[in-house]
């Protein structure tokens, strides 16, 4: 019986040089039993021309283009869709993976039959010359979730990402899935009116918690396989809203499954962490912010949004004292 198929899916829109990147990247990996899909997203700068001439003869290379831009998200959908492999890896157009990630990954799915999706520890990088010239080595890791390769109860992954935790990823770009555990979410209500389907923030984490939703295990590879390049087009340098689309992800999918085991133990940490900053000076307002939290669609868990509450508190209540004396 041979290796189980992989599809590597790479989603492009424009940037042709890193797309390249990317291919090359995802080819040159040790496993061999693999297919690459490149979905272009209507790019109108000849980015999938440039692709089709480079890559169009490779047999393990699936090239498609989009009619129209689908948005971020329904580009994704369309790799999703075209993949014939038993796991699923995407890879962002703009990242890069070690050699022997693959491997790694499809071994520890192989044996543990539980796990939805393996994901490893990530380095950042600016330039591929950094990987080449000073070594992957020096540069800092981020997503450690323990000192070790294990596999973990997927609740440990919810109570990480819902407590402001930086042990676990919120772009899958770190991770291969089971293809049966894969599922894309769009329509995703926003009363901020944030696009979801554009930018793909908050659709990215729902990779992750959906696929462990009905109490399915992962695995963490403590190994940094994965490389994420910070540039000022990326999502999280480009776009100063990015956390309304993570917010909101991450309400839908508390309400989606009734999980409130996960959002009222969050607000009583929220409260103590107001009291201990002694942001309030009477019950009433604990109890106030208490039932806010609790019954509306608010669910804070960053501490910069803390932060601005905890000073906007204060300001209240300093108006207010000036007001009494």
């Amino acid at each position: 019986m041979g290796n189980p198929l992989v599809s590597i899916l790479i989603p492009v829109y424009k940037r042709v040089n890193l797309a390249i990147e990317a291919i090359n990247c995802a080819l040159s990996q040790d496993y061999e039993t693999l297919e690459v899909i490149v979905g272009d997203n209507n790019s109108p700068d000849g980015t999938f021309e440039e692709l089709a001439e480079r890559f169009g003869s490779n047999r393990k290379v699936v090239l498609f283009q989009n009619e129209k831009n689908l948005g971020a998200v329904g580009n994704w959908k369309c790799c999703l869709e075209r993949a014939h492999g038993e796991y699923v890896k995407f890879l962002w157009s703009d990242d890069l993976m070690a050699k022997d990630f693959i491997s790694k990954a499809v071994e520890l799915l192989e044996k543990n039959s539980e796990a939805a999706f393996v994901y490893s520890s990530v380095k950042i990088f600016t330039d591929v010359k950094q990987l080449q010239e000073t070594g992957a080595e020096r540069l800092s890791v981020r997503y450690r979730f323990c000192p070790e390769t294990r596999v973990v109860n997927g609740e440990e992954f919810i109570k990480a990402a819902y407590h402001a935790s930086f042990s676990v990823p919120v772009s899958p770009g770190c991770a291969i899935f089971r293809k049966d555990k894969l599922h894309i979410v769009s329509d995703i209500p926003s009363r901020t009116g944030y696009d979801h389907q554009k930018s793909g923030a908050g659709p990215d984490v729902l990779m992750f918690l959906e696929s462990i939703a009905n109490g399915e295990a992962f695995i963490y590879l403590d190994y940094a396989a994965s490389y994420f390049r910070d540039h000022p087009e990326s999502i999280t340098s480009s776009d100063s809203t990015v956390m309304d689309g993570y917010w909101t992800a991450k309400q839908y999918y508390l309400r989606k499954y009734d999980l409130e085991k996960y959002w009222r133990p969050l607000n009583s940490e929220i409260i103590s962490w107001l009291n201990r900053k002694k942001v309030f000076n009477k019950r009433k307002n604990t109890l106030a912010l208490k039932k806010f939290l609790d019954e509306s669609d608010t669910h804070i868990n960053d501490h910069s949004v803390l932060s601005i509450l905890s000073y906007k508190l204060r300001k209240n209540y300093y108006a207010e004292k000036i007001k009494r004396e």
